[in-house]
């Protein structure tokens, strides 16, 4: 898929082809892999498609800096009552195991 096309899609379509992604690597219970394909678009539901999409696309020597930066900001500014450096880090390895999905699929 192209870039264009991936950025397109709605979140339940994202969705879907992270957790077919995760089950066809056989290493996450089906448990961890609900909660995975829901907290790797965290930003994407706090923030905007633009912050969530410029995060995922960044350059490997930048992803992990600017994705703590954009997720403590969407934590902020969020319902979520887990606003500490643990949902940080922990949403980030969702999101960079997203990331990697995400770069396996673009042409």
């Amino acid at each position: 898929m192209t870039r264009k096309e991936i950025e397109s899609l709605s979140q339940k379509e994202l969705r879907e082809g992270y957790r077919d992604y995760l089950l066809k690597q056989g290493r996450y219970s089906p448990s961890t892999i609900k909660v995975s394909s829901y907290s790797a678009l965290f930003l994407l539901r706090h923030s905007s498609a633009r912050v969530f999409w410029s995060v995922i696309y960044s350059s490997d020597e930048t992803f992990r800096v600017r994705a703590k930066k954009e997720l403590r900001n969407a934590l902020s500014t969020s319902d979520a009552s887990w606003n500490d450096e643990h949902s940080v880090i922990s949403r980030l390895f969702h999101l960079a195991s997203f990331r990697d999905y995400i770069l396996s699929v673009t042409e």
